[in-house]
């Protein structure tokens, strides 16, 4: 992966500027792409509906991006970004012809959290919203049975 290339816009999400970010889950179902992620105050939910592809690698393997994340100062700029010039989208443009012809208006989304990179390539914004407060950092739990 060639990340020289790469052009980094600050996606503003109800993400972004979240500290010690993590990955809860990245379910794929019924062309949903649903990734939820927490930290210490908030549960997020995203929800792409029309998706290309999306890939999850291990922060630890993807030490070239953090080296030209933090060299060039966007690391501080948060936790989600809109990728140009992206080398993933293009080879797949070039590799799958149908792709650039159905999905000529893509972008390539990145967040990173904790432990996870995960990028998706997506011709809409995805659906962000908060799911839960965190009161003093842990989630409530209601241990009432409903009958």
């Amino acid at each position: 992966m060639n990340y020289e290339d790469w052009e980094f816009e600050k996606w503003n999400t109800k993400l972004s500027d979240s500290n010690f970010l993590f990955l809860e889950s990245l379910v794929d179902k019924n062309s949903e792409l649903i990734l939820k992620f927490s930290d210490s105050e908030k549960v997020y939910e995203l929800t792409f509906r029309n998706y290309s592809a999306y890939r999850n690698i291990l922060e630890q393997y993807r030490t070239k991006l953090w080296t030209k994340l933090h060299n060039s100062g966007l690391k501080d700029l948060g936790n989600s970004w809109i990728i140009e010039n992206s080398d993933w989208m293009k080879n797949l443009f070039e590799n799958e012809p149908l792709l650039e012809l159905f999905e000529s208006k893509l972008k390539h989304y990145l967040i990173t959290t904790e432990i996870d990179v995960i990028e998706v390539l997506s011709s809409d914004n995805p659906d962000v919203k908060i799911l839960k407060e965190k009161p003093n950092g842990f989630i409530k739990v209601d241990k009432r049975k409903n009958n």
